[in-house]
């Protein structure tokens, strides 16, 4: 049986492609992003998880130097920055104690053990150095479950969508909230769902459709012309080392 750390780089080897051309999370950085990056990127920058590197031109023209990172080489290998690219578990970050200034996690965090990638931010990072999640997240602890299914419908091998509670506690005998913003956006389902197969694309449009009440009133979804819409909430948060 694959690790769970093969099986991710795996899953998103296969679908590289897809991400470098931009889907619905991929195709452009939000404001209060930008706005994460512009105030707090210094030094020496690593973005964690960099996939296709959407935030790393920017981090460029700020930092002193950005390495990009990510466990899936084809992720890496499509990216078209021409900043430095580590093939590694970010896990264990190949970089000295104490070094960095900013780290940046876009849509990562999730894929990661909260327990050893605070351990290992806290390593990496200067004092008071600091580093922004740009997550998705679901608005309650109630609806966590129904969200973190949608991941085993994309069959994706290691994920879970932790709320920004959960995230805050999880960080903060290390670290603590120095910025934050969230916002909400509309996603068309059949948009997002494109690069896991017809098969699954159908299950994901259904459990959307067959969610109960309650969720349906949370993310608004809404079925017209054969998608289904549904609207999710951002969070960009700046933690700093103690």
């Amino acid at each position: 049986m694959e690790s769970w750390k093969r099986a991710n780089a795996r899953y998103f080897d296969e679908r590289a492609a897809r991400y470098s051309k931009g889907n619905w999370q991929s195709a452009h950085l939000a404001d209060p992003e930008e706005a994460v990056i512009r105030s707090f990127c210094r030094g020496l920058a690593v973005d964690i998880g960099s996939g296709p590197g959407q935030a790393v031109p920017l981090m460029a023209s700020l930092a002193d130097e950005v390495v990009a990172m990510d466990q899936s080489p084809e992720m890496l290998r499509l990216a078209t920055h021409r900043r430095p690219r580590l093939v590694c578990d970010v896990h264990r970050m190949p970089l000295r104690s104490g070094h960095v200034s900013y780290a940046h996690l876009r849509m990562s965090i999730h894929y990661l053990s909260l327990g050893r990638i605070k351990l290992e931010l806290a390593r990496i990072l200067r004092p008071h150095g600091r580093f922004g999640v740009i997550s998705i997240v679901p608005y309650g602890e109630a609806d966590e479950s129904w969200f973190n299914e949608r991941h085993r419908l994309k069959g994706k091998p290691q994920a879970w969508t932790p709320s920004e509670q959960q995230l805050c506690s999880a960080l903060e005998s290390h670290f603590r909230v120095v910025d934050s913003h969230e916002w909400t956006e509309k996603n068309l389902l059949s948009r997002s769902a494109s690069s896991n197969g017809s098969e699954r694309r159908d299950a994901l449009l259904a459990h959307a459709t067959d969610a109960p009440l309650s969720i349906r009133r949370l993310y608004q979804i809404s079925k017209s012309d054969e998608d289904v819409s549904m609207r999710v909430k951002w969070i960009a948060n700046v933690f700093e080392r103690l």
